[in-house]
């Protein structure tokens, strides 16, 4: 789903807004049951670890659905770009292609150690997380100067802003499953 949408980013290929819409969709209805599923379990006689492994999970199937619905506003907002007919700056289209990098990078090397139980990769999950907390704030201030110097119109801007700020909280729900991993949450 996440390709999709940075695909869709990229390419304004409206057939992936469908695809994306539809994986939403499926996102949401396995949260529900496998939070559901959960709850049963849990609700028998388990142990503590268990009981805490449980909850681990929760916070993962959450943080999953979160990542989903933060894809789909990501497509929302380049369909307003390609409806509007919005242009992107070349800065702007630069920055989004470097930023969904390094946040695609992220959620795959998160997605390689779930179920390992490794507090290692936490340092790891730290550095993606700050990085693309960094990005965010630089690129937000890049935007004002392209507005400053009128190379960047308002309305292209604040959904550019929106998309950042979507990145930002991709990483923060990436990070929170790798803590989960770690066994911290």
């Amino acid at each position: 789903m996440y390709n999709n949408s940075i695909e869709f980013i990229m390419n304004n290929d409206m057939k992936l807004l469908k695809k994306i819409t539809k994986k939403e969709g499926i996102v949401d209805l396995l949260q529900k049951d496998i939070t559901n599923f959960l709850v049963e379990i849990s609700q028998q006689s388990i142990t503590k670890d268990i009981s805490k492994e449980i909850a681990s999970l929760l916070h993962m199937v959450n943080d999953l659905e979160r990542i989903g619905d933060h894809c789909e506003n990501l497509a929302k907002l380049t369909e307003k770009i390609i409806d509007g007919k919005i242009k992107i700056s070349e800065g702007a289209l630069e920055e989004l292609k470097d930023i969904s990098g390094i946040t695609r990078e992220f959620i795959e090397s998160t997605v390689k150690v779930i179920g390992a139980k490794n507090k290692k990769f936490l340092q790891n999950a730290r550095y993606f997380e700050s990085r693309i907390d960094k990005l965010e704030d630089n690129y937000r201030e890049n935007h004002i100067k392209r507005l400053n110097e009128g190379r960047c119109k308002v309305t292209a801007g604040l959904i550019y802003v929106d998309m950042l700020a979507n990145f930002e909280k991709l990483g923060d729900h990436t990070y929170n499953i790798a803590e989960a991993i770690a066994g911290i949450k």
